[in-house]
This record gives C-alpha cells, structure tokens and sequence, in this order.
C-alpha cells in the first residue's frame, strides 16, 4: 500500500478525524518498516555468510614464552 508521506497523512487524520486515512498511514507505515527491518536482516545474513566462508581461523600456534620473563 503506498501513502505518499504517510506520517503527514497519519497526523493530518488525526486532526480532521479520518480514522481511515489514520488506518491506511499506519498500515503504509507497518508495510515500510517491516520491508526495512528484512532487508536490513538479508543485507546482515549475507555478510555473516561472506565471513563464514571467507575467514579461515584454524587453530592458533603460540609463538615465544607461554609466561613472560622477568619479574614482580
């Protein structure tokens, strides 16, 4: 559902008691971000999965002494 400035829309029901422009505003609103917070999340999953596959993290080796020398 598109409403062009649904948050213009949205108040402006208000004001002048359309109860169904106030309902369409805020089902365009619902609609807009829901689509936001899904894309937002595929953008996130395919950056988790770059990572994934790209990183190779295999065991790590110590180099030098386990403690460090000298004193307290």
């Amino acid at each position: 559902m598109k409403v062009p400035h649904a948050d213009d829309a949205y108040y402006a029901g208000l004001r002048g008691d359309d109860f169904l422009l106030v309902a369409r505003a805020q089902d365009a609103m619902t609609h807009g971000y829901t689509r936001a917070f899904l894309g937002s999340a595929v953008v996130f999953t395919a950056g988790l999965l770059v990572a994934a596959l790209t990183i190779d993290a295999g065991p790590q080796e110590r180099t030098g002494p386990e403690r460090p020398q000298g004193g307290s």
